[in-house]
C-alpha cells in the first residue's frame, strides 16, 4: 500500500502542476485561471472497502457484505506540493490495507484541437485510474480514457473564401450523388423490368423457372456499389457539414469511416471501366472470379 500511496500522491502533484509540463492546449474543464481548476472537486478519489472483516484466532475470516465508499476531494493551486501532502492522510488506503476493495482516482481535462479554416474542437477528457484487490493477484491496475466533444466559443471568420468554398464543395458532393443515386436505382429499376418479363416469357415458351445464375445476369452489382457509395457520401457530407457547424461533434468518427467506405466504393467502381479495354479486360475477369475465393480467405483467416 506503500507504492499505491507514492502511484496516488505523485498523480495529483503532476495534475496539478499542468501549467509547467503540458505541451499541448491542455487544460482544466471550463478553467479560466491558469492556476486553479475551475471544476468542483478537483481530483476525485474514491475508496471503496468493506465495514467490517474480522480474522479470528482460526484463521477463519467474517466479512460484512456491505461496502461503503468515501468520497475524497483534492483542490490545490498550481504546483503546490504542500497542499497535496496535507490531503495525503485523506487519500491514503493504508487505514483500509485489510478491508480495501478498490481505490479510485479521476482526473477532469480539457484539450483545444486547432484545425485549418475551421472552428476549434473542445474535448472534454476525463481519466480514471482503478486499483483493485484482488486474493489470487493482489492490485490490479486499470487505466480509463473517456471523452466528450463540447461546443466551444471561437473568434473564426467564416466569411473567409476559402471555407465558404470548403461548404459549396459539401454541398456539391451532395447534388453529384443525388443525380448518380436516382440514375443508378433507374437502371436497376429497368433491369428488374426486363427480369419479369424475360421470366414470364421463359416459363410460357419453354416450360421451366430460370436458375440462379440466369438471374443474377439480371443484376448490375457496379450500380448497387455506386448506390451505396453515393449514400455513404451524402451521409458524410452532410455529418461533416454538421461539424464544421459548430454542432454534433460526437459523430466524428462516424463521419470519417462513412467517407472512407464511400471513396473506397467509389474507387472499387472505376474498375468497371476496364472491361471496355481489351488489354485490362482478363485482368478485370479474374479479379471477378477471385474475389469469391480471397473474401472465404480473409474470413478464414480472421476467424
Amino acid at each position: 500500500f506503500s507504492k499505491l500511496e507514492d502511484i496516488s500522491t505523485y498523480a495529483i502533484e503532476q495534475y496539478f502542476c499542468l501549467s509547467d509540463t503540458a505541451i499541448s492546449l491542455l487544460g482544466y474543464p471550463n478553467g479560466l485561471k491558469p492556476d486553479y481548476p475551475a471544476f468542483p472537486g478537483g481530483v476525485e478519489v474514491t475508496i471503496s472497502h468493506y465495514t467490517k472483516v474480522d480474522i479470528n484466532s482460526n484463521w477463519t475470516v467474517n466479512i460484512t457484505d456491505t461496502v461503503e465508499s468515501l468520497n475524497v476531494s483534492v483542490q490545490c493551486p498550481a504546483c503546490d506540493k504542500a497542499c497535496v501532502a496535507e490531503h495525503k492522510d485523506k487519500i491514503s488506503a493504508k487505514r483500509f490495507a485489510n478491508t480495501l476493495v478498490q481505490y479510485k482516482m479521476t482526473f477532469r481535462l480539457q484539450i483545444l484541437l486547432l484545425k485549418y479554416l475551421s472552428e476549434p474542437h473542445c474535448i472534454s477528457l476525463r481519466y480514471v485510474m482503478i486499483f483493485s484487490n484482488s486474493l489470487e493477484t493482489g492490485l490490479n491496475t486499470e487505466l480509463w480514457l473517456h471523452y466528450d466533444f463540447v461546443s466551444c466559443t471561437s473568434t473564426l471568420d467564416k466569411d473567409d473564401i476559402k471555407y465558404i468554398g470548403y461548404i459549396v464543395l459539401d454541398i456539391l458532393v451532395i447534388i453529384v450523388c443525388l443525380i448518380s443515386t436516382s440514375r443508378s436505382i433507374k437502371r436497376l429499376f429497368v433491369a428488374f423490368r426486363l427480369y419479369k418479363k424475360t421470366k414470364k416469357f421463359i416459363e410460357q415458351t419453354y416450360k421451366r423457372r430460370l436458375n440462379k445464375r440466369e438471374k443474377h445476369l439480371f443484376v448490375n452489382y457496379w450500380h448497387i456499389a455506386i448506390v451505396v457509395a453515393d449514400i455513404f457520401l451524402m451521409v458524410a457530407s452532410t455529418f461533416k457539414l454538421s461539424i464544421d457547424g459548430g454542432t454534433f461533434y460526437e459523430i466524428f468518427d462516424i463521419c470519417t469511416l462513412m467517407l472512407g467506405l464511400g471513396v473506397w466504393l467509389s474507387y472499387l467502381g472505376l474498375l468497371r471501366y476496364l472491361a471496355f479495354d481489351k488489354h485490362y479486360s482478363m485482368i478485370l475477369n479474374t479479379i471477378v472470379v477471385a474475389l469469391p475465393h480471397l473474401a472465404r480467405s480473409w474470413c478464414a483467416s480472421c476467424k
